[in-house]
């Protein structure tokens, strides 16, 4: 029994390295979607609201959302036990982590239920170090709930039996609140499952299933209702349609450049542009670029991929061997895929990719490789061929995954993403606060920094709830010393008493003075200007940031000296 687990238990413990690893400083900050979850979650600690402190949680379940955020349902209660006390990096980060960790552990037995014990314990390996799932369980996005429960469900599907396949419902309601996404694939995505489960059950069980997809139904429809009964508080402006003003600003410019034909109008029109935007879509999402060498916006990799390049041959493999084997099962793993595109495919009219909404297609494509990896190896019958092949393959997946490592530590964390130098500021804002001068933040958008501040600076309490809501509610972002307010390029910060930090997406001052910058970590340019200092002035200030460790990144944590010598630049004269 020992033996029969050895290898997923080192799986699990490998996984949980690379998910916690330097975790409170890679990423070295939290993206807005995260932040509006944490901030919230926070609030509710509190005083059981959100931070006008006029939402109920439990609201949530009836889609009604804190003020200016319509997202998912479940992240908030997912945040909720990690938000007593102090917030930081770690501490957030935690629940998602695990459930990155445990998604390992289901693919395996997903895996090993759907095909055998050998390929499941391939595609745990290859899913734990897989570059989208490293990455993105590392972070509080709502894909790693969202995964984590679906492959819950389909496992509870796929082991049950008579009257205990119900106990896949709670599940399938935790999937369906867990990100916005899931939602337009629900009804298919279950149906296809239960669809699968029910022939090759010989076609038994069928009073539970129906029960299963009546719930789902029933979920589906209310949400719809809700829509309906609210529509300028959804979201369904961002599914394409043929009415997007996009689609006929398209249309119209094609045939005002063609030879104008009787065909013209038949073959240019709304329709077939958005169906050359949708084939346009699935391309990218299955395209060698996309999947292998540089990702998305989202990610932000550039140099690499969502997968390893040893990854390509045995997921071709994978789909040829299992086709030749098992017809039906490489339709159900294929639907999966098809399905798992579908969120990308009709969001807006956009055609580059946007990882999120693909979320679904990691598991299926990971099965496909590791039946082919394993098929692979045995093709070779003497049996030192197969361990040398195997051995091989080991050296260049252990290449890969350094490599991976090596530009998501040393090189991802010197971008800036999730607006790190907001988190710079934050700590400026509160080694300044503490000489009790009046500290403004000119910027672009007032509202996202100071909730970022509330977060990064650690203010954010019962003591100050009541100040928060009243700032959020009178849209007056203060809390005490420290204001922030919109871009003013009129003002003469030479003649102010006041700290300020000014965003250089403001745009230049008419007239300008002395200043210190918070730069840019790769190429030294200002991305805020920081006027009247009283901190970092009295120590040396490098030109450009250098020489950067990864425990440069435990912010919160530094001496003001080394804060200021690291972060902070001056401009020779």
């Amino acid at each position: 029994m020992c033996r029969k687990y050895f290898f997923i238990t080192l799986i699990i413990l490998l996984s949980f390295v690379l998910r916690f690893l330097w975790l409170d400083k890679v990423p070295n900050a939290i993206g807005g979607d995260e932040l509006s979850y944490i901030v919230t979650a926070k609030a509710m600690t509190i005083n059981g609201t959100d931070i006008t402190g006029k939402w109920n949680p439990l609201s949530i379940f009836i889609f009604q959302y804190p003020q200016g955020e319509h997202q998912a349902e479940i992240p908030y209660f997912l945040l909720y036990p990690f938000s007593f006390g102090s917030l930081s990096l770690f501490s957030i980060k935690t629940i998602y982590a695990l459930m990155s960790i445990f998604s390992v552990l289901l693919i395996y037995l997903v895996t090993r239920k759907l095909l055998d014990n050998k390929t499941a314990i391939i595609a745990g390996l290859i899913f734990c170090i897989n570059p989208w799932q490293v990455f993105i369980g590392r972070t509080n996005y709502e894909m790693v709930p969202a995964l984590f429960f679906f492959l819950v469900s389909f496992y509870i599907l796929l082991v049950a039996k008579n009257w205990k396949i119900l106990w896949s419902i709670p599940s399938l309601f935790l999937v369906f609140y867990s990100y916005i996404a899931v939602k337009l694939i629900f009804i298919p995505l279950v149906l296809f499952i239960l669809i699968y489960l029910y022939f090759k059950n010989n076609k038994k069980f069928l009073k539970q299933y129906l029960i299963v997809f009546i719930f789902c139904f029933v979920l589906v429809l209310f949400f719809c209702i809700n829509l309906l009964l609210s529509p300028g508080e959804s979201r369904t402006s961002e599914i394409i349609n043929l009415g997007d003003p996009e689609i006929a600003r398209q249309v119209d410019q094609v045939r005002k450049n063609s030879i104008q034909t009787p065909l013209t109008n038949i073959l240019e029109n709304k329709f077939t542009v958005l169906s050359k935007i949708m084939a346009v879509k699935f391309i990218n999402i299955f395209s060698f670029d996309y999947l292998f060498i540089s990702s998305d916006q989202f990610v932000g990799f550039e140099n690499h991929g969502l997968f390893y390049y040893i990854d390509l041959p045995f997921l071709i493999l994978g789909i040829v061997f299992l086709a030749s084997k098992n017809k039906k099962l490489t339709f159900l793993i294929l639907g999966f895929i098809f399905i798992g595109a579908l969120p990308h495919l009709f969001h807006k009219v956009r055609i580059d990719n946007f990882t999120p909404h693909n979320f679904l297609i990691f598991p299926f494509l990971i099965m496909f490789i590791a039946f082919g990896l394993g098929e692979f190896i045995n093709l070779f019958n003497n049996k030192k061929l197969k361990y040398l092949s195997a051995f091989l393959i080991t050296i260049i997946y252990l290449i890969s995954v350094f490599s991976f490592l090596n530009t998501y530590f040393f090189q991802y964390s010197l971008k800036g993403n999730f607006d790190f130098y907001i988190r710079i500021a934050s700590k400026y804002i509160k080694l300044a606060n503490r000489n009790d001068q009046k500290i403004i933040v000119y910027s672009t958008r007032s509202y996202d920094l100071f909730k970022k501040y509330l977060f990064y600076s650690g203010i954010y309490s019962r003591d100050t709830f009541n100040q928060v809501k009243e700032a959020v509610s009178a849209k007056k972002y203060v809390i005490g010393n420290v204001e922030f307010v919109s871009c003013d390029r009129t003002i003469d910060f030479s003649s102010k008493k006041h700290v300020a930090i000014y965003d250089q997406e403001c745009g230049s001052l008419k007239k300008d003075s002395p200043y210190i910058i918070i730069s840019g970590l790769l190429d030294g340019g200002g991305r805020y200007k920081i006027y009247n200092d009283s901190i970092c002035k009295k120590y040396y200030l490098n030109y450009y940031p250098s020489g950067l460790l990864i425990n440069d990144f435990d912010v919160e944590n530094l001496s003001e000296e080394k804060f200021c010598r690291t972060f902070i630049t001056s401009r020779p004269e």
